[in-house]
């Protein structure tokens, strides 16, 4: 038997009828009407029940244990009437499938991010609406709950969440990576998961210099509504990057930083490269690198130097001159290319580097170094010193020698001095002598004082010697336990690498080398210097939030 629908323009779901189907072959009591029918419908004249009522008896009808023949309930048929049963309440009608031109909508609805551009990525290419056409449509009650509820995390202090598919895809390329393969189809992860939008939005939006406009004169709060637009952009091969507001920060020495203000869309594109760059290259990051990485500072690089730079002899101090201006753009795509196989996300990292800047609204081409001022200038200077950090792994590997320093004979001699005077002091007392041991124990305190200023191994052993090193953007230092020689050795192979391989060269008047008495002045009290802004500008931050 089939079972009509309780009102005329609404209709029932398969697995709704064949719900009511087996409650009455159970002979369940059916519903009387006026005329006392066993399956009359209701008349016209009698008071229905709210449509949210009829699908709260629906549903509840169909739950197992509610009839004798009812059949035992599957986690597929749940999921589908708990859907079903929630379009019911929210919009009257059953659930629709998503098509492809809506999965933008329906992904990003379930975890959507806290941002401006937030309801344009749920609501953007709905149906085949455009961007523009679906900015002036009221937006669905499942995106006003989404955006409300991604507000409240916010203000406890969490941020949008990631989709199952884009967390898996983002450690795939970790992973990939980490196994020295190639990774591919970056540019499709790019523009086809609009959640990392919303995220990479968010981080923006976070940062004091969202609101720092760019040549076009717009900042991120004007971005609202125009993420799916932009993706939409990027996929099309339409997007190119403006050039950047060239400005000036003052320097300690006197002389000025010039810094490159991207413009709002430049700086979202430019993230999100720089998010997807961090999760293919961190994995492979040197543990001695500690410029623009999460969870490393400057702190962590002192840190490093103080557990770790034992018996050092001689210390080389080096700075590259002007790293981010100078980092040459072939050898950068180069680097690149060594570990991403995808041609539309290396071309636009170089249309980045190639976009160029306006001074006094006079346009200027690069012909080399990164955005500085950018997003994705810190990521994009890590990759290209790596190879500087694989150099001198590859050079520590080679310079070191021995297992350890040779034993020093006078300390063992003196120590055997001690030791014979010790048991001599014992024998008497056991003698009973006391009055002569006691003569003996400013003797001992002596020769055990003695001992101790005595190194126990030999500080100029010439078959040990050890090399470290520690990278903190473009300042690094390096530990030498030899002679000096050898020290001056590693600082000419260093000039010749930077030169021939990497296309930079060190400043003449920050590189050098001291002993290890003295200490690397300059480079560990610019990084201290640095860590103590950091801290500084984080409390007046916190002050200013109460």
């Amino acid at each position: 038997m089939s079972v009509k629908p309780p009102c005329g323009d609404l209709e029932i779901p398969k697995s709704q009828r064949q719900g009511e189907e087996h409650k009455a072959k159970a002979k369940l009591p059916e519903p009387q009407t006026e005329t006392g029918g066993s399956h009359s419908l209701p008349t016209p004249d009698k008071e229905q029940a709210p449509l949210e009522t009829r699908s709260v008896r629906l549903c509840e009808s169909q739950q197992p244990g509610n009839g004798a023949g009812n059949k035992p309930d599957n986690g597929r048929t749940g999921r589908l009437r708990a859907q079903n049963h929630h379009y019911l309440r929210t919009t009257g009608s059953p659930k629709q499938e998503a098509t492809p031109a809506r999965r933008w909508s329906l992904d990003i609805t379930q975890r959507a991010g806290s941002t401006p551009g937030a309801a344009d990525l749920r609501a953007g290419h709905d149906d085949g609406i455009t961007a523009e056409q679906s900015a002036g449509k009221p937006s669905r009650r499942g995106e006003r709950e989404a955006v409300r509820n991604n507000q409240e995390e916010r203000l406890n202090g969490g941020q949008p969440m990631l989709t199952d598919k884009t967390t898996k895809r983002l450690q795939g390329i970790s992973q990939c990576s980490r196994n020295g393969h190639k990774v591919r189809r970056v540019f499709q992860l790019m523009t086809n998961h609009p959640d990392l939008w919303v995220t990479v939005a968010d981080g923006i939006s976070r940062n004091r210099g969202a609101n720092t406009p760019g040549v076009d004169g717009q900042t991120h709060r004007d971005l609202s509504g125009r993420f799916a637009e932009i993706a939409e952009r990027l996929r099309v091969d339409e997007y190119r990057p403006l050039p950047t507001r060239r400005v000036y920060i003052p320097k300690k020495n006197g002389k000025f930083r010039p810094l490159g203000i991207p413009t709002a869309t430049d700086k979202l594109v430019q993230a999100m490269a720089a998010r997807l760059l961090t999760e293919i290259y961190e994995p492979v990051f040197s543990d001695h690198s500690h410029g623009f990485r999460k969870g490393r500072s400057c702190h962590t690089a002192l840190d490093e130097v103080k557990h770790n730079w034992n018996g050092t002899k001689w210390i080389i101090e080096a700075d590259i001159r002007g790293c981010f201006d100078n980092i040459d753009h072939d050898v950068l795509m180069e680097l690149l290319a060594k570990r991403i196989e995808d041609r539309r996300f290396l071309k636009l990292i170089r249309s980045f580097l190639q976009a160029g800047y306006l001074e006094d609204w006079v346009y200027h081409r690069t012909y080399s170094g990164t955005p500085q001022g950018g997003t994705v200038s810190p990521i994009l200077a890590n990759i290209y010193l790596h190879e500087l950090d694989e150099w001198l792994k590859q050079k520590a590997c080679t310079f070191n020698q021995g297992k350890g320093r040779a034993k020093n004979p006078d300390a063992k001699w003196r120590y055997g001095r001690y030791q014979r005077t010790l048991y001599r002091a014992r024998e008497l007392k056991e003698m009973g002598q006391p009055e002569k041991a006691e003569e003996l124990a400013t003797t001992i305190k002596q020769r055990w004082e003695e001992y101790l200023q005595c190194p126990p191994s030999e500080t100029h052993d010439p078959n040990f010697r050890r090399m470290r090193f520690v990278r903190y953007a473009d300042d690094f230092v390096i530990s030498i336990i030899g002679a000096k020689t050898d020290a001056q050795h590693v600082l000419d192979e260093l000039n010749a690498f930077m030169a021939q391989t990497q296309k930079v060269e060190l400043a003449a008047e920050k590189t050098g080398i001291v002993h290890g008495s003295e200490g690397t002045r300059s480079v560990f009290t610019e990084w201290y210097s640095c860590f103590v802004k950091l801290l500084a500008s984080y409390h007046r931050d916190q002050a200013l939030l109460r």
